[in-house]
């Protein structure tokens, strides 16, 4: 039997928005199949954290706007609910990734070879 067009529309439309937070993640954590060299610990937090002050920003603006912005908020106050959780569970996630990437990076000094 052939899957329905609506199932198979809806498993591509989930693998296609799922899509983007991978090719995110994947330049955070560099897993291992490597396919280029690793890029730096730092460039790695400057990414993260323009990362997160948009979707801290975007977060924010929807909390406090008064007047919905998208028709499936039926009023205002959904609308500051699902802002607060994006900033700050968005935030609180960002912030645990940044806190390991600094702590990858400190522990990757300690190990590198003295100079002189």
């Amino acid at each position: 039997m052939r899957p329905s067009p609506i199932a198979s529309s809806t498993a591509s439309s989930t693998w296609s928005s799922s899509e983007p937070g991978l090719l995110f993640w994947w330049l955070i954590v560099d897993p291992a199949p490597r396919l280029r060299a690793p890029i730096g610990h730092g460039v790695r937090v400057v990414y993260l954290v323009l990362a997160a002050l948009q979707g801290a920003l975007l977060g924010l603006l929807l909390t406090m706007s008064p007047d919905t912005w998208y028709r499936a908020y039926p009023n205002a106050e959904d609308q500051s609910l699902g802002g607060l959780i994006m900033w700050g569970l968005g935030g609180a996630v960002d912030m645990l990734a940044l806190l390991i990437l600094v702590g990858c990076y400190l522990g990757s000094q300690d190990r590198a070879p003295g100079v002189g």
